[in-house]
């Protein structure tokens, strides 16, 4: 089914946890919060594995690869 696949490049090209210009809210909060690149790596990382990890078990289970 293509529609995994194309979950899978959905959800990955959504993980944008890890950097400060990910998002704009993020790029807001960088100066305003004194923040550091350093920060946003110690919160995206876990987050990324996280989606990664729920979406490799949820993807086969919601789009079967043989009907």
């Amino acid at each position: 089914d293509p529609r995994a696949v194309l979950m899978a490049i959905v959800v990955g090209s959504s993980c944008a946890f890890a950097t400060p210009i990910g998002t704009p809210a993020n790029t807001m909060i960088l100066s305003v919060g004194h923040y550091r690149f350093v920060h946003y790596v110690k919160a995206g990382v876990p987050l990324i594995l996280i989606t990664v990890a729920v979406s490799m078990v949820l993807l086969p289970i919601f789009f079967p690869f043989f009907p």
